[in-house]
């Protein structure tokens, strides 16, 4: 399948996400929406473009009326420098709630390639938890973690050039993510081993350019997230969100008050949040009247 042609799927599948979901209002409508906040290099920065329908964008579709997906991606940045100057910043949004975080690519250029500005990996580690801790002083609870993707090696021909990624150096980097989302109770999506379990991942997953990722690529990055979310903070996944407000056709013209006056001003207050049990048998009480 050629990238246009997924390209093409992949826009007819969001259609399809944007309009299912907007038909669905599992639970109470809420006054306020949770913000989730995607922070990383250009991988998360082009995650937002339409032009290959990129993971953040199809999490936007995904979340419509129920949660503010930010971006927070910023194309060649290097951990240090959200440290050292955008901490105070960077998660700086209405009702922050989650922090996916999607970090590694370029702190893993080898030393050749990156000198005065190499990273090691235990930097790294120390640099990621620095952003965390921000997120956590803002409000953030919960975190998800994704592991920069595999490299292909065997793109580099017989160029005479450095490398500037290897997969043996990369892994490094790798284990620090894992250990911190295990030390902070984070999620944790390691595509970095995942996409190797298939020969051909470089040519379905990636561009020409083999860094940044296909249609197909954000299409499989987005379902992995989602997975991730349902099975790690479900009460964060899609179905266990409220609409932010309620729907037209539940509200009379005669008496929008009737419908408004329903509304949770503060999700918060209900027991457990809006994913919660109290919630679902609200919903399931309303289902039989």
């Amino acid at each position: 399948m050629s990238l246009l042609r997924e390209g093409t799927w992949c826009a007819m599948c969001a259609l399809v996400v944007f309009a299912s979901h907007v038909a669905a209002g599992p639970y109470p409508a809420v006054a306020n929406r949770p913000s989730f906040i995607a922070v990383g290099d250009g991988l998360t920065e082009s995650a937002f473009s339409s032009e290959h329908m990129g993971w953040g964008l199809l999490l936007q579709q995904k979340y419509v009326r129920k949660a503010d997906i930010i971006n927070r991606g910023y194309g060649g940045f290097f951990t240090s420098w959200f440290t050292d100057y955008m901490l105070g910043s960077l998660f700086n949004v209405g009702n922050p709630t989650l922090g996916i975080l999607f970090l590694g690519v370029k702190d893993s250029l080898t030393p050749a390639v990156s000198g005065s500005h190499y990273i090691s990996a235990q930097q790294f580690g120390v640099n990621v938890q620095r952003i965390m801790d921000a997120g956590k002083k803002a409000g953030i609870a919960k975190f998800l973690i994704i592991t920069p993707p595999p490299v292909c090696e065997a793109c580099k021909g017989s160029s005479p050039k450095p490398w500037d990624r290897e997969n043996s150096h990369t892994t490094q980097y790798v284990q620090q993510l894992q250990q911190l989302a295990s030390r902070n109770g984070a999620a944790f999506l390691d595509i970095f081993n995942a996409w190797q379990a298939d020969p051909n991942w470089h040519n379905k997953l990636l561009l020409p350019d083999k860094l940044h990722l296909s249609p197909y690529g954000n299409e499989v990055l987005f379902n992995a997230i989602v997975k991730t979310l349902e099975s790690k903070f479900p009460e964060l996944a899609p179905s266990g969100q409220a609409l932010n407000w309620p729907l037209m056709d539940v509200i009379s013209k005669d008496d929008p008050a009737a419908a408004f006056n329903k509304v949770v001003m503060n999700p918060s207050r209900v027991a457990g949040g809006c994913g919660s049990t109290s919630v679902k048998r609200w919903n399931q009480g309303r289902s039989r009247a």
